[in-house]
């Protein structure tokens, strides 16, 4: 992360330091290039099994009754 309160907050939950090796913007370009390959039914891809850790979509509600 690039916020300090957030690895603070982090650290004190699990009694531990986050990595701070990996570039943020990169590990979210990263990801999103996986979940657009995976949907994409990309060959090199075909190995891995992608698993939800959230039981709910997340999104941001840019009108009423509206999600994007």
């Amino acid at each position: 992360t690039k916020m300090p309160i957030i690895k603070s907050i982090v650290s004190k939950m699990f009694g531990r330091l986050p990595f701070s090796n990996i570039n943020p913007d990169e590990a979210v370009a990263l990801g999103a290039a996986i979940q657009v390959a995976l949907k994409e039914r990309n060959e090199a891809l075909q190995e891995m099994i992608l698993t939800d850790v959230c039981p709910y979509t997340l999104g941001i509600e840019v009108s009423k009754y509206r999600r994007s």
